[in-house]
C-alpha cells in the first residue's frame, strides 16, 4: 500500500512539475529569434533570407511586438504594467500597439524607448497611455479639468514675465 501511495505522490509531484513548466513558458513573451524563427518558416525562407514584412500575419507581428517591447523594456513586471496600462491583454489597443511594434522591428524603423513612446504609449498612433487631445488613453480626454489646468499655468507664467519686467526695471534705475 505505502508503494502504491509513494508512486502515486510521485507521479503527482512530476505532473505538477511539467505543469509549472508549461505555464512558465506562457506567462512571458517568446524570444526575439524564435518569433523570427516562426516568421521565416510560414514565409517558407531560410534564416539568412529578408522577411516580406508585408506578408506577415497580424498574430505574427503581435508576438513579435511584445518580444521586441520585453526586450527593450527589460523588466517582465513593467512590461505587464505597461501592457495594462495600453488596455490589457487582448484589447484592441494593445493588440495595434504590439502589432506596430513588431511591424516597426522588421521594417528597420529604429527601434527603442522613443518608438515605445512615439509607437503607442503617447498614442500617436492608437490614442496609447497618454491619450491625445479628446481621445481616450490612461489620461483621457483633457476636458474642463485640462482646461482649467491650462488657464492657470498661461496666468502663473503671465505673472512671472510680468513680475520679472518690473524686477528689471527697478535695477534699471
Amino acid at each position: 500500500m505505502k508503494k502504491i501511495i509513494n508512486l502515486a505522490i510521485l507521479t503527482m509531484m512530476i505532473a505538477a512539475m511539467f505543469a509549472v513548466s508549461a505555464l512558465a513558458q506562457d506567462m512571458g513573451p517568446m524570444n526575439i529569434s524564435d518569433v523570427l524563427a516562426e516568421i521565416r518558416q510560414e514565409q517558407g525562407i531560410g534564416a539568412t533570407d529578408t522577411i516580406d514584412v508585408k506578408k506577415v500575419s497580424a498574430g505574427e507581428l503581435e508576438k513579435l511586438g511584445d518580444s521586441v517591447m520585453e526586450l527593450m523594456v527589460g523588466n517582465n513586471a513593467l512590461h505587464e504594467q505597461m501592457d495594462e496600462n495600453l488596455g490589457g491583454d487582448g484589447s484592441a489597443n494593445l493588440t495595434a500597439f504590439h502589432t506596430r511594434l513588431g511591424y516597426n522591428y522588421l521594417s528597420g524603423y529604429p527601434n527603442g524607448m522613443l518608438n515605445l513612446m512615439t509607437g503607442g504609449m503617447m498614442g500617436v498612433y492608437s490614442g496609447g497611455m497618454m491619450g491625445y487631445f479628446g481621445a481616450g488613453g490612461m489620461m483621457g480626454s483633457f476636458g474642463w479639468g485640462g482646461l482649467l489646468f491650462g488657464l492657470m499655468f498661461i496666468v502663473a507664467l503671465a505673472f512671472i514675465i510680468v513680475l520679472a519686467v518690473k524686477i528689471s526695471r527697478k535695477q534699471a534705475k
